[in-house]
């Protein structure tokens, strides 16, 4: 077995073993990987993590596992012991994951042998789709007001300054690497913005995942009625939706801090996340 280095150039070649959709995101900034190889050539363990809070100072440094497939016992466990290994070369204060339960259930003394700490869950990730979102009643009271615009109406630059004013105003946590995804990394008719006086005050940014369905990447408002500009913007973007995407198309709700949970519990009230589980290993431990 041979443990290799995953790169944007060479993973392409491990599809279907690794989604498309998470292929995608050896593509960005913060996300690495590895995959082990049998005797055959044939992949039979791969991992996948991003980088957290590498640029704050203020912050102990995290990495979140977002993709981790076994397999087989043997090659999971020297995959984990790697990884283990290279995070605390790296002073990694904290590894933490949210996987699907299904995935990885039958090697849950594994992760444990290699330091993990893990329960059972409700995933970090909503999954609903188009039809539940346009059925929502708040989307169909009114028309959203005419400062909420398309994102396809605002140029590199103006976008570039309104990311700028999102990661120095948002009190929530945010993509790692917000700065560095260029406009069309987001669907340019779903996605959208407020603007107020000049400026732009808030976000709901979409992206189209290779998959066919749709993510929503960040959702904030930092303008005097955010709450509300919130709520408007989910309006703008769900009758854009509508008109172009079936009922059908999956749509995910990362629910990644108070906020995003709050909404997503008054969004959909009765929809539970999948059943999945939950890690954390520190540094040395």
């Amino acid at each position: 077995m041979e443990i290799i280095e995953l790169t944007s150039g060479i993973v392409e070649e491990y599809i279907p073993f690794i989604s498309r959709d998470m292929v995608e995101n050896l593509s960005r900034k913060y996300f690495s990987g590895a995959i082990v190889i049998d005797d055959d050539d044939e992949p039979v363990s791969a991992i996948i993590w991003e980088v957290k809070h590498s640029d704050d100072e203020a912050k102990n440094s995290e990495v979140e596992l977002a993709y981790l497939k076994i397999n087989d016992e043997e090659a999971g466990d020297e995959l984990l012991s790697s990884y283990v290994g290279m995070a605390d070369e790296s002073y990694i204060d904290k590894t933490v994951f949210d996987l699907p339960h299904s995935s990885l259930v039958e090697y849950e003394e594994l992760l444990k042998k290699n330091g993990f700490d893990i329960i059972e869950g409700e995933s970090n990730d909503l999954y609903v789709t188009v039809g539940d979102i346009f059925n929502l009643d708040f989307i169909k009271k009114k028309e959203p007001p005419s400062y909420i615009y398309s994102l396809g109406t605002l140029d590199s630059r103006s976008f570039k300054r309104g990311i700028i004013e999102c990661i120095y105003n948002s009190k929530r946590e945010v993509l790692e690497d917000l700065s560095n995804l260029p406009i069309d990394w987001y669907e340019q008719d779903v996605s959208c913005y407020e603007e107020a006086d000049g400026s732009i005050k808030g976000f709901l940014l979409v992206h189209r995942l290779p998959s066919g369905g749709l993510r929503i990447e960040l959702l904030s408002d930092w303008g005097p009625d955010g709450q509300k500009m919130l709520l408007h913007m989910v309006r703008f973007s769900a009758l854009r939706v509508k008109e172009l995407y079936s009922p059908e198309t999956p749509v995910v709700i990362h629910r990644h801090d108070a906020a995003s949970t709050n909404l997503a519990t008054y969004m959909f009230p009765q929809v539970k996340g999948a059943k999945s589980i939950k890690g954390e290993r520190k540094r040395g431990e």
